[in-house]
């Protein structure tokens, strides 16, 4: 319940420095935001929008301790609160675009096993993203096409160890 400043010390591992937190309340019931924040204090990111719900989606600079912030209304309206720490996301290695009517497509090197999540998100900050395709690499270059892209589209290519 959020009558006043709620904190939730994290540990984030190395190697999984995109921490995505997920705060599900009704706005009706008082506005809510979620904060994250450094063993130091400092603000890393934040999400205040005003509509139900809360998402923050960031890559922290390293792995170590930090800690959530849920703030804002002191209503006392009820929330749920999830965290998940991933893999950073990689950049794209090469984006060609074909032509207007052809869409892009993406190509990156792979490691045997591994798999990749083609996705795309047409509102940035905090839109929701979609899985184009799911593939599995090899070890060679792996394209990865979307011939439906119309503009605006954001991309990113999310990498899972086997």
């Amino acid at each position: 319940m959020q009558r006043d400043e709620d904190w939730y010390r994290i540990s984030v591992s190395a190697g999984f420095e995109n921490v995505v937190i997920t705060c599900l309340f009704s706005h009706a019931e008082g506005d809510i935001d979620v904060g994250l924040y450094d063993a130091d204090g400092h603000q890393q990111a934040a999400a205040q929008g005003i509509t139900d719900n809360e998402i923050l989606d960031h890559d922290v600079p390293t792995s170590g301790t930090f800690y959530i912030r849920v703030y804002y209304d002191d209503a006392g309206n009820t929330y749920d609160l999830w965290w998940n720490a991933a893999m950073r996301q990689t950049p794209i290695a090469n984006m060609i675009r074909t032509g207007p009517a052809a869409g892009v497509q993406m190509q990156i090197e792979t490691q045997p096993g591994w798999r990749y999540d083609l996705q795309y998100s047409t509102g940035l900050p905090g839109g929701a993203w979609d899985t184009l395709s799911t593939n599995t690499g090899n070890g060679s270059v792996l394209n990865l096409p979307d011939s439906n892209a119309v503009p605006p589209r954001f991309y990113r290519v999310l990498i899972q160890s086997p």
